[in-house]
């Protein structure tokens, strides 16, 4: 039984103020998993992938230095969104097989997702109209801004295009020594209540998208086969019926009333991670 070390996506905080990233998965671990030693990482939310995974490295090293020595020595990762990426580049390319038994990735985009392309060049557009209407004396704040805040904010969502996340699967296959499962949410307009009106664009923007493995059915972020991971080699990939923010728990029913008869979501996602743990388990029992 291996602790288990939680890593979130991309912008996302562990905790602000009584708003938790994985929603009530703490209080839920606390009350039916007593036995089972966890961690909430928390990386630069707006970094690049080999930055989060470094500060990843860091933090499992001191988690697992405070367990008890009854304790395995390795942890398993549930990763969700950007956090699976962080994931597998901590086990494929800094000596991640020697504290990583196990990544279960969810709703990661393996194979990228067309929304950055198109949030990313919608962004440096904005920010180029909005830099032309500032005179010269206040360009050297406006550059501060571009250059500290928006920049680094492109730069690390573009790592998550198809055509980086191609080259990424090139230079960092998943590590052999490591087990690998992968979940991917998918929401149809067939089933209003897994469509929460503000993700109606971007699903259908994916579900339109002409490249097979980062287009097609999707979480309202992620296609399927992104998410699973297809052809990258996992040892378990499986489809479950949720959108991409209720896999962490949070639903827009919060958002107006209106939208909350609409979006009454089904997926429990606090049942969902206990399959996870479960399957983690099993998996890091049987011998590859």
């Amino acid at each position: 039984m291996f602790p288990i070390v939680f890593a979130h996506g991309f912008l996302g905080i562990r905790r602000a103020g009584m708003v938790e990233y994985f929603n009530g998965l703490e209080a839920h671990l606390k009350r039916y998993h007593r036995d089972r030693p966890y961690y909430f990482a928390q990386v630069e939310p707006a970094g690049a992938i080999e930055d989060r995974a470094q500060e990843l490295k860091k933090q499992i090293r001191h988690f697992l230095k405070r367990m008890p020595k009854n304790t395995p020595p390795k942890a398993a990762i549930i990763g969700h969104s950007m956090g699976g990426l962080d994931a597998r580049y901590l086990t494929s390319e800094l000596g991640g097989e020697h504290s990583i038994a196990a990544v279960a990735t969810v709703g990661t985009p393996h194979w990228g997702t067309p929304l950055t392309e198109l949030i990313a060049g919608m962004t440096t557009w904005t920010m180029s109209q909005w830099g032309s209407l500032f005179g010269t004396r206040d360009m050297a704040h406006w550059n501060w801004f571009a250059s500290n805040l928006a920049q680094p904010f492109i730069n690390s969502l573009e790592q998550t295009s198809p055509r980086r996340m191609e080259k990424f699967n090139k230079e960092h296959p998943l590590n052999r020594r490591v087990r690998h499962l992968a979940y991917a949410g998918v929401i149809t307009p067939e089933q209003p209540d897994f469509l929460p009106p503000v993700l109606s664009v971007p699903y259908h923007y994916t579900l339109n998208y002409p490249k097979s493995k980062a287009g097609g059915d999707n979480d309202g972020f992620i296609s399927k086969k992104s998410a699973l991971g297809q052809g990258l080699g996992f040892d378990r990939a499986q489809t479950i019926a949720s959108d991409h923010f209720s896999q962490i728990g949070h639903g827009f029913a919060l958002l107006s009333p209106t939208f909350g008869t609409v979006t009454k979501g089904r997926f429990d996602h606090l049942k969902f991670y206990d399959q996870v743990i479960e399957d983690i388990d099993r998996m890091t029992n049987s011998k590859k």
